[in-house]
């Protein structure tokens, strides 16, 4: 079973085992350390310090540390470098106890950002949970791509089956070339602010390769149709582009949807 699944049915077992629904009280979680929006280099090793209490009597811990890289591939793309996924179960004590825990980063992971999420359980079933956002850092490549717009150029008018050319240069921190990417990502949105729609999304080896030339830098979509939801009108049309260490950047072009 899987042991997210397990913690859950754990606490129902526990409930129904109970029966009378006394306790309807959710135990309480503080989390010491990391902080909110801490920054961690890849291959370093996180020190949680958490502290549970319960009104009557605690049962179960989980840690659950996974990538918030927000629709952004949360590293699937077969280029990318694979998100970090990691749980840790425990069991808890009395009504009140704390808990160190070490997490060594892997080295070679996705970058970005990360949530740590620790849930409690008690006896009762009752369950609770915090999160912190957290940042990983991988040193091997710090340097954002460079994104350059060919066409369409500033004022265009587009409507359906339109293209789009530039360029695309990515390298390591040490100036070598990386030659590959996580995801291109190209979007429209309204020049006077609102939703912002992606118009196209290549997120796997082929169909980078299919576009982008590592080799020359050179970088086409053709045949692209904007979504029904697209505003017609000024719009800002943006092609965005992250390394497989998620280091991101973008150009951006303004035009009029048709």
């Amino acid at each position: 079973m899987n042991p997210r699944t397990l913690f859950s049915a754990l606490g129902f077992a526990t409930l129904l085992m109970v029966g009378c629904g006394v306790d309807d009280i959710m135990p309480e979680i503080t989390i010491n350390n990391p902080k909110e929006n801490d920054v961690f280099e890849t291959g370093d090793t996180i020190r949680a310090q958490l502290q549970f209490s319960d009104n009557e009597a605690l049962s179960q811990y989980k840690i659950d540390i996974h990538g918030n890289h927000d629709g952004h591939g949360h590293g699937k793309g077969q280029a990318a470098l694979p998100a970090w996924d990691t749980l840790v179960i425990g069991d808890l004590e009395g009504s009140a106890g704390t808990i160190d825990a070490e997490f060594i980063i892997p080295a070679n992971i996705l970058p970005g950002p990360y949530h740590m999420t620790v849930f409690a359980l008690d006896l009762n079933g009752n369950e609770s949970n915090q999160s912190r956002a957290i940042v990983f850092v991988n040193n091997t490549d710090t340097v954002a791509p460079q994104v350059i717009l060919s066409s369409p150029t500033n004022g265009a008018t587009l409507s359906s089956n339109f293209n789009i050319t530039g360029s695309i240069s990515d390298f390591l921190t040490n100036g070598n070339a990386a030659g590959e990417l996580h995801q291109i990502e190209i979007t429209v949105e309204p020049a006077g602010g609102g939703t912002e729609i992606v118009v196209a999304l290549y997120d796997n080896t082929d169909e980078i390769n299919a576009v982008w030339d590592a080799g020359t830098g050179s970088f086409s979509a053709t045949g692209l149709d904007f979504p029904s939801n697209t505003e017609s009108g000024n719009n800002i049309l943006s092609l965005k582009v992250w390394d497989r260490y998620f280091n991101q950047s973008k150009a951006t072009v303004s035009i009029v949807v048709n």
